[in-house]
């Protein structure tokens, strides 16, 4: 299995792009009650390579933190990573169930500790604060602000679909799939990224010490494999690795401008908006992407992109997307970011993919009720497993017919009578309640990227807020999350 994981590595002979100096000097200082601070916010999670437990660092916090400090210190000072902090266990966890192959196993770097704390400072500090403003607006993933995350993302995917096909037209959505990103990306192509968005040099010096010389090794219980080299990729599970990839992959963009790039790490869909015959461009955007990969060495898993075509204009006709070799498959429902995308716009097979997973956590609750447990361990446990899973990004497929919701309901009267209680609060009252918060940090934060969903009001009453939705003709945008600005 180690060697498995190893040979996704991509030996390349990195080297430190040069004109470092002529980037802007920011030495970082960090102070002992900082540290102190960090320190006594960990949780208990799996030590790293040397074996040192979250809670030793917590408990001795104010100990520890002049040295730990002072360790920090010297190290972003010289630019130089302890070797004991590049040295990672890794953990494979399963991507499918049952996990039958090697390959179905994805590596979890388990760093140490004191690595992550300083990893988590140094992003605080250093890298957020220069980044954050700079990033392009297609990316949602581990970055600071308001409009981040998979639920921004959907409902902002979903809105701009069903508003442009509020009028006749197409709109072809294009899933592309990366190799093994996170193990392939090269170490140059993020100290790259670094300089091209102004980064202290003591930063980018800090960080390619940070990823050279990198060791790892798979732990399976209590047997460890020997260490191997890490010559490419960032380390997943480490605090900054998916910081470094999304500010590598920020250069990926849609070169039509009837497209939207949509990027969640290493997840990217492409948005290709069609209105009349010879508008279909899209072969051009997968072609960028291409070309894109080849020159950044991060290779595409062609067989494993799709394509997806909601079409409203049925005279409209589409182009087959072709890759070396083969042509991308055109596919009735698209998987994006756990949300079920179909080609009618329908949300039977989404809510049947959902009930499917939650059908299968039942039986913990059986096996609860079983041991006797209290009706408030059986319903926190409701609440921890099965119901979040029910009401993952509702605000994007809150326009759901009144079937589908009395088929959740139906499911969630199922699992009460199990626990046997009554709630007041039903499953679907709990969805809009979510859609009302989201629409208020909406309302409250200006740069959120959901707040072009909507339209400022020329006049506001206390009995209105000052966005309202857009104009919409037909039943599906106007019962989309567009409806809670009323």
């Amino acid at each position: 299995m180690n060697t498995l994981f190893a040979s996704s590595f991509q030996d390349v002979g990195d080297t430190l792009p040069l004109l470092i100096s002529s980037l802007p000097s920011s030495p970082l200082t960090i102070s002992s009650d900082e540290v102190l601070v960090s320190l006594k916010r960990l949780r208990n999670k799996s030590p790293g390579s040397d074996g040192l437990p979250a809670w030793l660092f917590r408990d001795f916090a104010e100990f520890l933190a002049p040295a730990v400090s002072f360790l920090f210190q010297w190290s972003l000072r010289d630019g130089k990573v302890p070797v004991c902090f590049k040295r990672a266990n890794v953990t494979p966890v399963p991507k499918c169930s049952p996990a039958m192959n090697p390959s179905d196993y994805r590596p979890i770097s388990l760093l140490p500790i004191l690595s992550k704390v300083l990893e988590k400072i140094v992003a605080r500090k250093w890298i957020l604060p220069t980044i954050s403003s700079r990033i392009h607006s297609s990316q949602f993933a581990y970055l600071p602000g308001e409009g981040k995350g998979t639920i921004s993302a959907l409902t902002l995917m979903h809105h701009d679909i069903v508003r442009f096909l509020d009028s006749s037209g197409c709109v072809r959505l294009l899933s592309i799939d990366f190799a093994k990103a996170f193990d392939k990306v090269l170490h140059s192509g993020v100290i790259g990224a670094m300089m091209k968005f102004n980064l202290p040099q003591e930063a980018v010096m800090w960080v390619s010490d940070f990823l050279s010389n990198r060791l790892q090794r798979v732990k399976v219980r209590n047997q460890v494999s020997s260490w191997c080299p890490v010559l490419s990729g960032v380390p997943q599970g480490s605090v900054l690795g998916p910081i470094f990839f999304c500010m590598f992959i920020d250069g990926l963009h849609s070169v039509c401008q009837n497209s939207t790039t949509y990027k969640y790490a290493d997840d990217v869909h492409i948005a290709h908006f069609i209105r009349n015959d010879g508008d279909d461009r899209l072969q051009e955007e997968f072609d960028n992407v291409m070309r894109w990969s080849l020159v950044n060495r991060l290779p595409i898993n062609e067989t494993k992109c799709r394509v997806l075509s909601i079409v409203t204009k049925k005279s409209l006709t589409v182009n087959p997307i072709v890759a070396p070799g083969l042509i991308l498959p055109e596919v009735p429902s698209l998987r994006v970011l756990g949300v079920t995308f179909s080609d009618d716009l329908k949300w039977n097979t989404h809510i049947d993919n959902v009930l499917k997973k939650a059908r299968k956590r039942i039986y913990l609750i059986r096996n609860l009720k079983r041991a006797r447990c209290p009706q408030y361990s059986l319903t926190l446990a409701y609440n921890s497993i099965i119901r979040p899973i029910l009401l993952y990004a509702y605000p994007c497929f809150c326009n759901i017919p009144v079937y589908l919701q009395e088929k959740l309901l139906r499911f969630e009267k199922r699992i009460f009578r199990i626990i046997g209680i009554h709630s007041n609060t039903s499953i679907i009252d709990a969805g809009e309640n979510s859609c009302k918060t989201l629409f208020s940090k909406i309302s409250k934060f200006r740069n959120h990227c959901l707040r072009r969903c909507f339209v400022q009001r020329s006049t506001v009453t206390r009995m209105s807020n000052h966005l309202r939705p857009i104009r919409a003709k037909g039943v599906r945008l106007s019962r989309s999350f567009i409806r809670f600005a009323r």
